[in-house]
């Protein structure tokens, strides 16, 4: 561009002429950006675009107070504070719904562990709590540990106890480790055959130990929840019954059996023939080991009932008297009564038989006087028995003459 003052060429644009300094006038282009901001352009939204936007933010609004709600409601402070509360009122239901149960099995289930539970806790009177809110230990992603402090309400204020609750993550869900309430292995001896009831749970035949012990079946129940449980039998032979039994010392625990009326009769009736038949064998001097009744006894006890039966033979019945001859006896009014027991986990069956007597014997010790005595009275023998399979086995015995 030339200046117009003193013609000289200057280039495009600029301010002043290089020659005279004269004030050039500004031809220069106006580019857009200098021309002033441009004019926005609105867009415009139909009725299906705005309801589609609407849709999409009241749904992200939703998930964010769904996120918020649940983190309250599920969050590891909340679990562990709705855990300590529900312990200490026994609401054994909500316990158990924020327990974290690892394994699956027939015994631990709601049912299962709200029954244990209060089997647990059913001598112990109920006391009113108030729950403070849980501090925590220490914890990541995964674990957390919390104090919950509590006191009862009935006690002086400031003594306050606290309890230790250890959480892990389940998905989204925070649960209370529950490897203290899960017993590893409940052991239960029942006779053989009998079926069992572990607080109203059927007993399948999966937990029975390939080999029975003393006659008895054995049941190893594992898992299961706390240690004292209702047990319910039933069978061939059996009154239906129940008990409560107690596995925390992790022995074999054997469930008292009650035998039915028939069986006892039975019993009875047999031990009556046994005992005439050891009475007999007695008299007639015979060995222990020839007496088929006694050489069949159970092992645990024959030791002294040898020592009982020769007692018998040789003095009670005078065999080794040349000059006292046992005659003859008899007994009659004979009523027995029985009761069981246990010994060495074994099912011991006890029948009494009293009755009345009669014993005659002969004396000959002055050779021209020979003379009969007899002996008259009421006394008692004993006999027991321990189921073998479906059979009754001699156990034990306890027998005289009657006086």
């Amino acid at each position: 561009m030339f200046c117009p003052e003193c013609g000289s060429e200057n280039i495009d644009g600029a301010a002043f002429c290089e020659n005279c300094g004269t004030k050039l006038k500004d031809t220069a282009p106006v580019s857009p950006a200098e021309s002033g901001p441009a004019e926005k352009k609105r867009i415009s939204l139909d009725v299906s675009e705005k309801t589609q936007l609407a849709a999409v933010l009241a749904a992200a609004a939703a998930v964010i107070l769904f996120f918020v709600v649940f983190n309250m409601q599920f969050s590891a402070k909340n679990t562990a504070e709705k855990y300590a509360k529900a312990l200490l009122e026994e609401e054994w239901g909500q316990v158990y719904d924020t327990l974290a149960i690892e394994n699956e099995g027939d015994f631990l289930t709601k049912e299962a562990f709200v029954t244990a539970m209060e089997l647990d806790r059913r001598d112990m009177e109920q006391q009113v709590y108030s729950v403070g809110k849980p501090v925590k230990i220490s914890g990541d992603f995964s674990k957390k540990i919390y104090r919950v402090g509590y006191s009862n309400a009935l006690e002086s204020l400031g003594n306050e106890n606290a309890m230790e609750v250890r959480l892990k993550r389940s998905g989204l869900f925070w649960k209370v480790q529950s490897k203290d309430i899960v017993v590893k292995d409940l052991s239960v001896a029942v006779p053989k055959g009998a079926k069992l009831k572990i607080d109203k749970i059927a007993v399948p035949e999966k937990y029975k130990a390939e080999k029975d012990k003393d006659g008895k079946d054995i049941y190893h129940i594992s898992p299961i929840f706390g240690y004292t449980h209702f047990a319910e039998l039933s069978g061939e032979g059996l009154e239906e019954t129940g008990q409560l039994i107690n596995g925390s010392n992790g022995e074999t625990v054997t469930v008292k059996a009650v035998y039915d009326k028939k069986v006892i009769e039975e019993a009875a009736d047999q031990a009556a023939k046994d005992l005439e038949e050891i009475l007999y064998a007695a008299s007639l001097n015979k060995k222990f080991s020839d007496v088929e009744v006694l050489d069949g006894m159970d092992d645990s006890r024959k030791e002294g009932a040898v020592d009982e039966y020769n007692y018998l033979r040789q003095n009670e019945f005078d065999n080794d008297n040349s000059y006292h001859t046992f005659m003859k006896y008899e007994f009659s009014n004979l009523e027995a009564s029985s009761m069981i027991y246990e010994d060495d986990g074994k099912d011991i069956l006890s029948i009494r038989i009293d009755g009345d007597y009669c014993h005659q014997y002969r004396d000959t010790y002055w050779s021209s006087h020979v003379s009969d005595e007899v002996r008259e009275g009421s006394g008692s023998n004993k006999l027991e028995y321990v189921k073998d399979g479906d059979k009754w086995k001699l156990y034990d015995i306890s027998v005289s003459l009657g006086y």
